[in-house]
């Protein structure tokens, strides 16, 4: 029996999160809405909810659910144990989709197509990994993940548009979207397609069943959270979860996805290796120092409970779970695909297409108002064709063409585009390649800030400032000692940023530069500013950090960063072979909270194997706050400062599992 089997008797065995007892419903109310009924409540979206615990609960009630539900995880083990690495994505498995409007009235049926079509355009990009927002991740979170690598799962939704069963008055050509013709969360003549029920006043903002069937189920989607935009009608996403991501969480349920936390804090896994441990679920918007379990919370994951544009990513074991997935227990919609979505072929020869797509795709010479998409040679094509449109529309403009290249003009500055190609070899077209985008340049090439200035200039800070520049989204400055040759970036959308952890009567030197759409101007010319002297210089309470170190000084390093996780200080790594020796730095703090950050790189601590290491946090020759030394890892200190008060708010330490060093000199 695999662990996740294992798991998920034990939460049903001990769950304590039954709201109401199970009893019979009525074909248009589901348990969760029934809850929400009988406790007489208006239900509110100001923090996540999710259904699927609930949901679980009452679908294994049933026996022969329970006996198949424990089968998708034993074909799962064996569909991933079979994948010794996971292959580049050349083709994505298409999944056909068809969107449910329930308990609605006085809404245009196109309205709702376009809406729906908008949703899964959010779906595709957030599952490639092509969300414009992704960038997140690249530039700022990834780098407090160390070895996790965003997911971009080789998969496609599309909405159905032909063959579809009959009695919805839906004609070839017409996508696969109901309004008022089902109920409930479920329906067996929509087998076969993955089913997003929409409707009002759910009781929570989603649910799914944890791994679907493509039977009939689906997931279901409050009324309040489906799509983007301004929606349609009583069919309106509300603020913060009107980006689409409810859908993009929910379907992660469907896909055999676990909430990040496991559903049961620090030890319970959900399952995936490279998703670390957490307490319990977020919400709204945190800081990337928040922490639990011993390690960073990876809270902008979609399964996590953090607003839409607080959530950007699947990591790389989330993804290849979902697709071990989909492989191992939902062939009957992938192979549903060609017979349903007319932009599939089936892959080559017979009834579809007679040649492949091309493999690679890319856009090149970006300008603000055109870009060039090239691809790769389709071995038989006679005829290309390359669709384009902005992303959030719905509508594509294709041009055709027998060259591996097409030059598309008339583009819109600084907008995000998708776009699609596909061959034709005799008289049939292949299917699309994957969705991906570009982003056209700003329609003016921007200049450096016209002035700079440094102001507010004390021992340990200086606020540098500039004139605005017309279309930047971006501004950077750089800043280093006179004399020396690396320079420190910090980046603002604002038109001033506040420098510290300086060197009193010291010399900087520091420019400015913008950023317009995707392109840097150069850097303003250099100028220089100098730090104050005298008394202590410090505009806010010096702290001392006084580390003591063991022997293998070359593992010890720490930090100490502000509430905007900017760095403030920082010491180590230092030389071996010099247990004893005390290394002290004082830093000027401002009123604040701040983090300090004690590692130790091999994992057993600074004490007492080696030398008796330690750390303490003097404040006015007091000590506020210590390490003794003994940790793994890492040991983290909270402190705030308030005028001339400094106090511990809290301390989180890595336990110490290794006790002896097998080294036999220390070089």
């Amino acid at each position: 029996m695999s662990n996740q089997v294992k798991i998920w008797m034990i939460l049903f065995a001990a769950s304590t999160l039954i709201l109401t007892a199970c009893k019979k419903d009525e074909p248009t109310i589901n348990p969760l809405e029934q809850f929400a009924l009988e406790q007489n409540e208006e239900f509110g979206h100001s923090a996540r909810t999710c259904g699927l615990q609930q949901h679980m609960d009452k679908l294994l009630t049933d026996p022969n659910y329970n006996e198949k539900h424990q089968a998708k995880f034993a074909r799962l083990e064996n569909e991933l144990s079979n994948i010794e690495q996971r292959a580049a994505c050349a083709t994505p498995k298409v999944i056909p989709v068809a969107v449910h409007f329930q308990g609605v009235n006085g809404i245009d049926i196109a309205c709702l197509r376009q809406l729906a079509q908008s949703q899964i355009d959010i779906l595709n990009n957030d599952y490639a990994g092509t969300n414009s927002d992704i960038t997140k991740w690249d530039n700022q979170a990834a780098n407090s993940f160390p070895g996790v690598s965003n997911g971009d799962a080789c998969l496609r939704f599309c909405i159905a548009d032909k063959n579809h069963p009959s009695g919805f008055s839906l004609s070839n050509g017409t996508p696969a979207v109901t309004l008022n013709q089902t109920s409930g969360d479920s329906n067996p003549q929509w087998s076969g397609y993955l089913n997003i029920y929409v409707r009002p006043n759910t009781g929570v903002l989603g649910y799914s069943p944890l791994g679907g069937s493509g039977n009939g189920d689906g997931v279901v989607i409050d009324a309040a959270a489906f799509g983007a935009g301004n929606g349609c009608g009583s069919i309106s996403p509300q603020s913060p979860y009107d980006l689409g991501r409810t859908l993009t969480h929910e379907l992660g349920h469907y896909l055999l996805l676990d909430h990040i936390w496991g559903n049961g804090g620090c030890n319970q896994d959900d399952g995936v290796a490279d998703t670390p441990s957490q307490a319990s679920d977020n919400n709204g918007c945190p800081s990337l120092s928040t922490t639990s379990c011993g390690s960073r919370d990876m809270h902008m994951n979609y399964m996590d409970y953090t607003n839409d544009a607080c959530m950007y990513m699947f990591s790389a074991g989330q993804v290849a779970r979902m697709e071990g997935y989909v492989n191992s227990s939902l062939a009957n919609l992938t192979n549903n695909a060609a017979n349903k979505c007319s932009d599939v072929g089936d892959g080559g020869g017979g009834n579809g297409d007679t040649c492949d797509k091309p493999t690679q795709t890319n856009a090149t010479n970006i300008a603000s108002t055109q870009a060039t998409i090239t691809w790769s040679a389709v071995s038989g094509a006679t005829n290309y064709q390359v669709r384009y449109r902005k992303s959030g529309t719905t509508t594509w403009t294709t041009q055709s063409t027998t060259a591996t290249s097409r030059t598309i003009t008339s583009l819109t500055a600084n907008t995000t585009y998708q776009y699609q190609v596909r061959a034709r070899c005799d008289a049939t077209w292949t299917g699309w390649t994957a969705a991906k985008t570009f982003t056209t340049t700003a329609n003016q090439s921007c200049s450096p800030p016209a002035q700079t200035n440094a102001t507010n200039i004390t021992a340990s800070q200086a606020k540098i400032t500039w004139s605005a520049v017309s279309g930047a989204s971006l501004y950077q400055v750089r800043y280093r000692k006179s004399g020396t040759s690396s320079w420190t970036n910090k980046n603002t959308t604002a038109t001033s940023r506040t420098i510290t952890g300086l060197a009193a009567n010291t010399t900087y030197q520091y420019r400015v530069r913008a950023r317009c759409g995707a392109t840097w101007t150069g850097f303003t010319p250099i100028k220089t500013f100098t730090t104050t002297g005298g008394g202590n210089g410090c505009n806010g309470q010096q702290v001392t950090i006084k580390l003591t170190l063991d022997d293998y000084g070359s593992e010890t390093s720490w930090e100490l960063v502000n509430a905007n996780y900017n760095t403030v200080a920082t010491g180590g790594p230092y030389a071996d072979n010099q247990a004893g020796a005390v290394k002290s730095k004082t830093v000027c703090v401002p009123n604040g909270c701040y983090t300090l950050y004690l590692d130790d790189a091999y994992g057993d601590g600074i004490c007492c194997d080696y030398g008796d290491g330690s750390l303490q946090v003097i404040h006015n020759a007091s000590v506020v706050g210590n390490s003794d030394g003994y940790f793994g890892y890492y040991d983290v200190i909270d402190f705030c400062v308030d005028n001339s008060n400094i106090v511990v708010t809290g301390q989180n330490r890595d336990d110490k599992v290794i006790s002896a060093k097998k080294k036999t000199s220390i070089d």
